[in-house]
């Protein structure tokens, strides 16, 4: 027995043009996914895909009309309410507003083109951010995954003022995305220096690392503390204890447990499988860079496509110290 028989084949869900960089549910469209396709928003139903923003061909920096608004990448984003989202424009180092009311694109937060940092409102720099959440505590604020800078920072969306929330750079390298800990709302777990999973207190500013490395790429499953992992980016929680990782760099789907301290591959694509490695099933799709949890289905994006792992076969087994031991399929947590 394997996590497969668990788990389910992934199957194709979505193509795009680009990389899948982030996906969330509409708030403006019920039913309908809005996520990231390379340099543009959409929203879909998975029958109709309609553009919101931007371009999946076409890059750079402008603004103005939100269709003719063009964007280096959208790494991320978040939906204020069912009119506005907040997105950023990845390689310019500056946060976006998109009006989906007025349909519009217009320059929120640092500056477009101008790299640096600090702290304030107009004067606040950041430098690549590639990732935004929501606080949980409090709504009116986003915290943003300071990529350049080796930092975490906390935007207040009402007045715009912008601050350091975490800066470590021997610690902590290159975060990525974060998400809250769904069971625990007082702790994230983010992916930083290019090869590790974090975890963060947000009250007492406690970084530590929880599996991998800085800088220590690889393809190792095990326990936390001896695994490794290449390029992790997005995170989604399937259980109070289980979190799923999409490893660009691995090219793989992985999968680990913060009570058993446990980490191993659920599928790997197929640049990986013509090196000879394997998974428990394989991805159709290449380059995964979100995971996402939605209507009891577990949604990977990377290049070129979504696909999708069905809730009906999250009956997890968990592979430690050569034991099976099988956990019961829990209520689905999302991670927004």
């Amino acid at each position: 027995m394997t996590p497969l028989d668990y788990l389910g084949q992934p199957t194709q869900y979505l193509q795009t043009k680009g990389l899948v960089f982030h996906i969330e549910s509409d708030l403006r469209i019920g039913g309908n996914l809005l996520f990231s396709d390379g340099h543009s928003l959409k929203t879909t139903d998975i029958n109709n895909t309609e553009l919101i923003a931007g371009s999946a061909n076409e890059r750079g920096h402008t603004v103005g009309p939100a269709v003719d608004a063009r964007y280096q990448s959208i790494t991320g984003f978040v939906q204020l309410d069912t009119d506005c989202v907040i997105a950023i424009n990845w390689g310019y180092s500056c946060l976006l507003m998109i009006d989906r009311v007025n349909s519009t694109s217009t320059q929120f937060s640092g500056v477009c083109g101008d790299p640096g940092f600090s702290d304030g409102t107009e004067e606040a720099l950041m430098r690549n951010p590639v990732s935004i959440t929501r606080n949980i505590h409090y709504p009116s604020e986003i915290i943003v995954a300071d990529t350049g800078n080796n930092a975490l920072r906390m935007l207040d969306v009402v007045t715009k003022n912008m601050s350091t929330l975490y800066f470590d750079p021997v610690l902590l390298v290159a975060p990525r995305c974060l998400i809250f800990d769904q069971s625990d709302n007082h702790t994230l777990y983010l992916t930083g220096s290019y090869s590790a999973i974090y975890k963060f207190n947000l009250f007492t500013k406690a970084m530590q690392i929880l599996a991998g490395g800085v800088n220590e790429h690889g393809l190792v499953d095990g326990p936390l503390k001896q695994s490794k992992l290449s390029f992790p980016r997005e995170l989604a929680q399937i259980t109070d204890h289980i979190f799923v990782v999409a490893t660009h760099g691995n090219n793989a789907v992985r999968l680990f447990d913060t009570q058993r301290e446990y980490m191993w591959t659920y599928c790997v694509g197929e640049k990986l499988i013509n090196r000879g490695h394997t998974g428990d099933a394989q991805c159709s799709v290449n380059s995964p860079r979100s995971a996402f949890v939605v209507d009891d289905m577990l949604l990977i994006g990377g290049q070129y496509g979504v696909v999708k792992i069905p809730g009906e076969y999250w009956h997890i087994i968990i592979h430690q110290s050569g034991s099976f031991f099988l956990v019961a399929r829990q209520k689905l947590l999302t991670s927004y």
